[in-house]
């Protein structure tokens, strides 16, 4: 099957099982909707997360405002307090890119639905982007598949895909900056916007992007050079070329920028300041609730904690909420020796875990699994993507991978049709871990949209969400079962042939 072909298999696949646990509800809800029905745990609106985002994509479209004023009381406490007006503390990014959803929904009278929409699209178009670098590092179809499948479905980028959380936009424009400039070589100009636009667009929706995508940067500027051998007879000369693409359109990456100095400016007054110094707790008038200092955000003394709570701890732990991530052990090796990216998807990858295991809160607050990560999850799968084809013609492991994937999409099904907001023990005292999750299947609290249309329109009962995950499973081990099986078979088989083989040889001699 041509990668074309096996690209939109990826991205209707991926598509069906996400439609199975959008989020959304029909019509345009006005704030007193969203505080009374919307806003408790399981619900759309569950987190001011998306409550903070999706007013100032309102205030955006409806206001032309880049102040909340009008919402501060439903983005609490995602809300701050400058110049006399009520600001979000998130960068505008997600909120700009989500305006004209919003507008268009009006009209139609789905304007969550088409907002929410968004990040789910955008998982998917990540998911592509793994299939095709994974293919340029000359994975095999296969390998290169189930890596692009397993970003979306089998990590925690489900239950956030489906939200207007910043992480699913950041892991997309990491991803898809990897894939333009390593293709930069091929249509300069486009290719070397593309990767800037991305860039800027990555610090757009959230800060610690300029530092986990700068790899990137690193990687297109090391595609302007390139070296070529003639040989001549028994002499051997190099030609070095440069190509000046990449600095002839930086000017895209000055200008993002400048578009977020200004909101920067006309929101707290100051081209570099972050709103986030201004964060309330609560509703004020004249003063601050507190006034934030990056110094006291991060620190060296809290790596050791961070790294053991975005990788190992049951609450948070990567190995806990995507047990197939502990196979990129065996893939680090085997991309090396293909090409240069590794160094810089390792790189990218490091960077991010550094960055927020020195972060103040490396639990992500109310969070399912180690959410801040996420960003850096496509580039994993690739690596993942690799072991599974360095590895595949040994049963052992590619039943041991087949059961880690299978266990990894039941989690992130979980938190996907549930809840995102587990609480951190420094708040309750006590670890709780993604099958606290479970207890919301019971109470057939959900926000799918699908899920609740059948329970209102079909009169399904209180268990039926136990049911609805159940199939959901079912249906993704019948499309999982025959990969794995297909390529089980195809392994018995040529070591048939190698024993037949060995067997032959030893009766002619």
């Amino acid at each position: 099957m041509s990668n074309f072909k096996l690209s939109l298999l990826l991205f209707f696949v991926v598509s069906l099982f996400f439609i199975f646990t959008a989020k959304g509800v029909m019509g345009n809800p006005t704030q007193q909707d969203i505080v009374d029905n919307l806003s408790s745990k399981g619900q759309i609106f569950e987190s001011s997360q998306e409550r903070a985002r999706y007013a100032l994509a309102e205030s955006l479209v409806f206001d032309k405002s880049v102040f909340l004023d009008k919402y501060s009381r439903i983005t609490l406490p995602d809300v701050s307090y400058a110049n006399h007006h009520y600001i979000s503390v998130f960068q505008p990014g997600v909120s700009a890119f989500i305006a004209p959803l919003i507008q268009l929904g009006k009209i139609f009278n789905i304007s969550v639905i088409l907002a929410f929409a968004l990040p789910a699209l955008l998982s998917v178009f990540s998911a592509i982007f793994i299939f095709l670098i994974c293919r340029e590092l000359k994975l095999s179809q296969l390998a290169s598949f189930l890596a692009g499948f397993l970003y979306p479905l089998a990590t925690i980028a489900w239950p956030y895909s489906i939200t207007l959380y910043a992480h699913s936009f950041s892991a997309f424009f990491v991803i898809a900056g990897f894939y333009f400039a390593l293709k930069s070589n091929e249509k300069s100009f486009l290719y070397s916007l593309m990767v800037w636009v991305l860039y800027g667009s990555a610090i757009l929706v959230d800060y610690p992007n300029a530092l986990i995508m700068f790899p990137v940067i690193i990687l297109l500027l090391s595609e302007m050079i390139s070296v070529r051998k003639l040989i001549d007879g028994i002499k051997k000369s190099r030609i070095i070329s440069l190509k000046i693409y990449p600095l002839v359109t930086f000017p895209a990456l000055l200008l993002i920028l400048l578009l977020l100095g200004l909101y920067n400016y006309k929101t707290v007054g100051s081209w570099y300041e972050f709103s986030h110094n201004y964060r309330v707790t609560q509703l004020v008038t004249e003063s601050l609730s507190y006034h934030f200092q990056l110094s006291n955000v991060f620190s060296l003394k809290n790596v050791e904690n961070g790294i053991f709570t975005l990788l190992a701890s049951p609450e948070r732990g990567l190995f806990f909420y995507v047990p197939i991530s502990i196979f990129a052990i065996f893939g680090f090796s085997n991309l090396f020796l293909r090409s240069k990216l590794p160094v810089y998807l390792v790189l990218s990858i490091l960077i991010n875990i550094f960055l927020y295991s020195a972060f103040y809160d490396p639990w992500g607050g109310w969070s399912y699994g180690p959410r801040y990560l996420i960003s850096c999850l496509p580039l994993l799968a690739i690596i993942i993507g690799a072991a599974f084809d360095h590895h595949k013609k040994s049963n052992i492991f590619v039943i041991s991978f087949y059961i880690f994937f299978l266990t990894s999409f039941a989690i992130s099904l979980l938190g996907a049709l549930t809840t995102n907001l587990l609480p951190p023990s420094v708040e309750v005292g006590r670890e709780v871990i993604f099958l606290d999750n479970l207890k919301f299947l019971g109470m057939a609290k959900s926000s799918s949209l699908l899920f609740n249309w059948a329970q209102t329109h079909l009169n399904l009962g209180l268990a039926y969400l136990y049911q609805y995950y159940l199939v959901i499973l079912a249906l993704f081990t019948a499309i999982l079962t025959p990969i794995f099986s297909y390529q089980i078979i195809k392994n018995i088989h040529l070591h048939f042939r190698s024993w037949r083989e060995r067997k032959e040889t030893e009766t002619y001699a």
